[in-house]
């Protein structure tokens, strides 16, 4: 019992030893340094996430983005909730990359929202990490598993189906769409006059199967 007690402080230390290193890499711009010695720190006593997270509020931005960068690797459920709100509320595009970086690597529902709207950033590389990492057309599968029932989830991805030319699987997510919300035929109706010529092709032919 007593060698357990003494081998847990000693893990203790030796991860209050990591953090405060860490801390200094960050504040001399050092981080990727900062980030290992987080992560050892990280391994050595879970508990540290408390501090980590109080960090997120630091107002050095080395020392957030140092410690998003840790996080992001974490490879732990707990860390999910912190890099949301990081992404969402810092201000500085570096670190909200760095959190959408960890994020990607997560299919958690808390997740998904915030992925599917990062698809959409006025930032390239916010874009194109989520992207590369999920494939557009899995951000509605993914949401669809968890909304089986939301008709515009399959609305939008036959238009993402239409333009990768899976008319087929288009077709079928449209004629979801209105067997789950009739009034959507409205939308369908709409997309005849669109200038895609992908879309009007299968609306077309799913209106043709729906009428």
């Amino acid at each position: 019992f007593f060698g357990h007690m003494i081998e847990y402080h000693e893990q203790k230390d030796a991860s209050q030893k990591y953090y405060r290193q860490a801390r200094e890499y960050a504040i001399q711009g050092k981080h990727d340094q900062a980030k290992e010695y987080l992560i050892n720190a990280f391994q050595l006593d879970s508990g540290i996430l408390s501090i980590l997270i109080e960090d997120l509020k630091n107002d050095n931005s080395d020392i957030r983005y140092a410690t998003v960068m840790a996080l992001g690797e974490a490879e732990d459920d707990a860390v999910i909730k912190p890099l949301l709100n990081i992404y969402n509320e810092d201000k500085e595009i570096k670190i909200k990359r760095k959190a959408i970086e960890g994020l990607v690597h997560f299919r958690h529902p808390l997740v998904i929202d915030t992925l599917v709207e990062a698809a959409k950033s006025k930032d390239a590389f916010i874009r194109e990490t989520v992207l590369k990492e999920l494939g557009q057309l899995d951000y509605y599968g993914i949401k669809i598993k968890s909304n089986p029932k939301n008709a515009l989830l399959y609305y939008n991805r036959a238009h993402s189906y239409a333009l990768v030319d899976k008319e087929g699987d288009a077709i079928e997510d449209l004629i979801k769409t209105v067997k789950l919300n009739p009034f959507l035929l409205s939308n369908l109706e709409s997309d005849l006059k669109k200038e895609n010529k992908h879309i009007r092709r299968i609306t077309i032919k799913a209106l043709g199967r729906i009428k």
